[in-house]
């Protein structure tokens, strides 16, 4: 097609799709290609923009009913068409390297049509009177199924807006969804024809994702001292992940607290200040706020457009590090259903094949098990990275720039004696979450309080304010309950520490003081780095009757059993399933484990009344096993529980002075 001298070219998009036009009207016997077959053609094609659209701002995508009901219009037109005449002008043609496309058109198509070649054209003529080129440049002009998308939508004939309008289509809703995504595409394409902005140096996510995405190390270019201490090795492994030749995505896994974000932070800084391998050296940290990138997405298609552009934005730079906090949010995150593969995850997956992608995530345990199983080729493309709590030990060295920042920030000092206090006493308070986090929003408050108090100095007092309302809760106990708790909290500890088996595990802090979720606490360590357990099935025993001891000693000594009993019962309980289902512990040693999943399944009411028995009997083998050990050593607990009705807390120090005694007695 030829006028005024300019030539219109067809991409390859529209070349298909007048393709399959002219297909369909062979198929239903047609003479012209009229509207309804441009409407069914729109729909069918791939990476079609109006199937995109009408999937975004439907509650079920009528699609497969709007081509049904186009196949049932183009049947009634069969032989109901007008013959064609000598002097018919609404002829088109197409010439491709193999092959001519032929066939004459419908007035309403032809107009479509034209006025896509002229929308074009008219644009064209506009850019280059900007641009100051003369006008005769002009000479090509490209069509492509968008163009006609977009005119055909403006344009619509009646008998297409009847099939439309019959299947509960909202045009001011596409028009509103396409304008949307539009407007993301065009600030992320012109923001980055800008040379300058390519380069890493000046890096920067353009304003269609800035919601969402941030320069991490921007904030750490040019500072001295990082907040942020220890954790080297787990910083080591993430450098030596992000370095390998393929999969070099990390994630991080720990309880909420730990300091799994502190990891990525303190790269971020070393990157930005070149402390790093040379390989990593002029890298740019980015973090992704899950949250963010799908809020506010009024149509359901809005949040993978996101997606895309985001994903677009990575594969477009080389030194680039993202760093996803709660990553098992993107698990399911845009999807409208169950079954849509149109999540973040999905999105994800092509890049992070990609010798590109360099990702950091982070996650709990918990979440990792639950949310990560749901997608293996997901988790398959990342490596784990296990984040531990701090000994109590270590969280004062962890801490000690933050606290300079702390002390800066308040005008309060705080001595290191105090901050290993505020370890304690948050361990003994807050179960939520763990250390350091813990300890450090301790000291903060804490700081606040003695701000307030006109001191210079972080005292006890101001410490255990914190606490007001926990120490009433204690105050208003009978004697009775507070004494059933330190048996409690006394039997825990005692089980722990007798038994024999449970080496990687040290008490260094009981408290009967109540707490949100409990009326007392008994504090461990974790020493598994430091000491080697052999976990055989005396092992588990010994660890389910720790979980039961608080309760055996209740039951023992003051015949009463709270509701932290019943929490431990439930924990035993889970550990007994276990046993018996993951790890193949049963008391028969049979080696069966039970599995129950979308391959396996295994779980029968006769295999489900089988587990129950044995962990019943595990449960009870772990019961005579806390009796034991808590009946071996009575003097010890009526020495512990009578320094906890003076003291209410114990450390450390206080338990091992009074087992010492204890034994240097017995």
């Amino acid at each position: 097609m030829n006028g005024d001298k300019k030539i219109i070219e067809f991409n390859q998009t529209m070349i298909d799709l007048f393709t399959d036009m002219n297909r369909v009207r062979k198929e239903y016997g047609l003479l012209r290609v009229n509207s309804i077959i441009l409407l069914k053609g729109l729909l069918e094609e791939e990476q079609s923009i109006l199937y995109d659209c009408l999937a975004a701002t439907s509650t079920i995508n009528p699609y497969k009913q709007i081509i049904l009901d186009c196949d049932e219009e183009l049947k009634k037109m069969k032989g109901n068409e007008n013959s064609i005449q000598k002097k018919d002008e609404n002829k088109f043609k197409l010439a491709i390297p193999e092959e001519e496309i032929s066939f004459y058109m419908t007035d309403n198509f032809k107009n479509i049509l034209y006025k896509t070649y002229n929308s074009m054209y008219q644009a064209c003529e506009i850019e280059f009177e900007e641009s100051g080129n003369p006008k005769e440049q002009i000479n090509k002009i490209t069509l492509d199924t968008e163009h006609l998308f977009v005119v055909f939508m403006d344009n619509i004939p009646k008998d297409v807006l009847n099939i439309l309008k019959n299947n509960g289509v909202c045009l001011d809703a596409i028009w509103e969804y396409y304008n949307l995504v539009m407007e993301m595409y065009e600030e992320y394409e012109v923001e980055y024809l800008n040379e300058e902005d390519m380069e890493t140096d000046n890096l920067k996510p353009p304003k269609a994702i800035s919601d969402f995405v941030s320069v991490l190390s921007a904030k750490y270019k040019g500072v001295k001292e990082c907040e942020i201490l220890g954790r080297d090795v787990e910083c080591q492994k993430v450098m030596r992940i992000l370095q390998k030749r393929g999969k070099k995505n990390a994630i991080l896994i720990g309880e909420p607290g730990v300091g799994k974000s502190s990891i990525a932070e303190k790269i971020a800084f070393d990157i930005a200040n070149d402390n790093c391998p040379d390989s990593l050296k002029g890298y740019t940290v980015l973090q992704l706020n899950v949250n963010s990138i799908i809020a506010g997405t009024k149509y359901r298609g809005m949040a993978e457009e996101r997606f895309k552009i985001l994903v677009n934005f990575l594969e477009s730079h080389e030194n680039v590090i993202l760093f996803i906090d709660e990553i098992h949010m993107v698990i399911g995150a845009g999807a409208t259903s169950n079954h849509d593969e149109g999540d973040m995850a999905n999105a994800l997956k092509p890049f992070l094949a990609s010798k590109k992608a360099k990702i950091i995530g982070a996650t709990t345990s918990k979440e990792f098990e639950r949310c990560f199983a749901r997608d293996e080729a997901f988790r398959r493309r990342f490596e784990k990275i296990i984040v531990k709590e701090p000994k109590a030990k270590e969280v004062y060295p962890m801490l000690k720039n933050a606290i300079k920042e702390h002390e800066k920030y308040h005008g309060v000092k705080i001595s290191e004696e105090m901050v290993q206090y505020t370890v304690l006493i948050s361990s003994c308070f807050n179960n939520n979450t763990h250390n350091p986090d813990r300890t450090n929003d301790l000291i903060d408050a804490s700081m606040v309080i003695a701000k307030e108090k006109g001191k210079k100095n972080v005292d006890r007092d101001c410490v255990l304010e914190n606490f007001d309302i926990n120490f009433e809760k204690f105050k208003n106990l009978e004697y009775s309950e507070k004494k059933s708790t330190a048996y409690h909290e006394a039997g825990h500890y005692i089980v722990g520490r007798k038994s024999g088996k449970l080496l990687n595990w040290k008490g260094i802090a009981i408290s009967i003081l109540p707490a949100e979720e409990y009326l007392g606490v008994t504090v461990y360590d974790n020493l598994s780095d430091e000491v080697t357990v052999y976990p055989d099935r005396a092992y588990y025993i010994d660890y389910i009757a720790r979980a039961l001891a608080g309760r055996v000693a209740e039951e023992k000594y003051t015949k009463t059993i709270n509701s932290g009993a019943i929490q431990d019962l439930k924990k035993a309980n889970e550990i007994a399933y276990d046993l018996v289902c993951q790890y193949g512990m049963s008391k028969d040693n049979t080696n069966q484990i039970y599995i129950e999943n979308q391959n396996y399944h295994m779980m029968s009411e006769k295999i489900r009344n089988c587990i129950n028995k044995e962990v019943k009997e595990i449960i009870e083998e772990a019961t005579e096993r806390a009796k034991e050990i808590i009946s071996q050593n009575e003097k010890l607990m009526e020495r512990l529980v009578k320094e906890l009705m003076e003291k209410n807390i114990l450390d450390e120090n206080d338990l091992e002075e009074i087992c010492k005694e204890v034994d240097s007695i017995s």
